[in-house]
């Protein structure tokens, strides 16, 4: 494996640094209005103050309990427990230069997908079991650590210690949601980098969208040409300004783009 360390300010994707500095101005101007109303009005921003709190109470202590069922309910991958993958999220911390390793779980599921969380200053992150399943049978893992690389670089990213906060931007019509894809391709440039190989992580993003079988006789010229049929139609375009993911089809060129601009060495 590659040891250098990989600097994720240096391969963010266009637009994500100013969309986030755009939703952290507006989110203090919410605080700032807040405060405003509190000193104007205190009946009513006591009455704001008070559900706005109980909604961030059972929002964390969902967030809590959510997680305490996957330490619970999934399996820990440790040296001792599917060492291949703890190897790589111990030399992708490094490389990311993340003071510490986050705790990786696998959780049993039928979809191919993975997520990065932090509760109670805690980071995690989460395989779904058939991704896992994939890299078990055929002894490869590069896919599932490009997958695992991508989540782990949205902690270096700042993305999970900054997403909650950003969202006090609401009144900022579908900019969290820009974000949020800017951010998405660019933990899809780190995990190619850490992986270091194009087409396995091609294939790890293609799994997300058409499962392990089907991604490996994926015509990646003829993605292309989808692609590009629909950048040019209005209705994708509607659904993507609602999604916090980019359209898959669009990911997958724009990693084939990067690395062919010279990324990967």
């Amino acid at each position: 494996m590659n040891g250098a360390t990989l600097d994720v300010n240096a391969i963010r994707y266009p637009g994500e640094k100013g969309a986030f500095g755009v939703l952290l101005v507006g989110s203090f101007l919410t605080l700032a209005a807040f405060v405003v109303v509190l000193i104007l009005a205190p009946q009513a921003g006591l009455v704001i103050l008070f559900y706005a709190g109980l909604l961030l109470v059972v929002s964390w202590l969902a967030k809590v309990l959510a997680m305490a069922s996957v330490r619970g309910h999934g399996i820990r991958v440790t040296e001792n427990q599917y060492p291949a993958i703890h190897e790589y999220a111990r030399h992708f911390a490094e490389r990311l230069q993340l003071k510490k390793l986050p705790e990786v779980y696998v959780i049993q599921s039928t979809l191919m997908n993975a997520f990065a969380t932090k509760v109670i200053g805690r980071r995690y992150v989460v395989l779904y079991s058939h991704l896992v399943d994939a890299a078990l049978e055929t002894g490869d893992y590069d896919e599932v650590a490009m997958i695992l690389g991508h989540e782990m670089a949205h902690h270096a990213a700042g993305h999970v210690r900054w997403h909650a906060f950003l969202t006090l931007a609401f009144w900022l019509p579908f900019l969290h949601s820009f974000w949020s894809r800017r951010a998405e391709y660019t933990c899809d440039r780190a995990g190619m980098l850490l992986v270091n190989k194009l087409q396995p992580s091609l294939q790890g993003i293609v799994k997300l969208a058409v499962g392990r079988k089907l991604a490996s006789s994926i015509n990646l010229a003829a993605l292309r040409q989808q692609k590009d049929q629909v950048s040019a139609e209005i209705g994708p375009k509607i659904v993507e300004i609602f999604s916090t993911h980019p359209l898959t089809i669009k990911r997958v060129v724009a990693m084939e783009e990067f690395a062919q601009a010279g990324s990967l060495r």
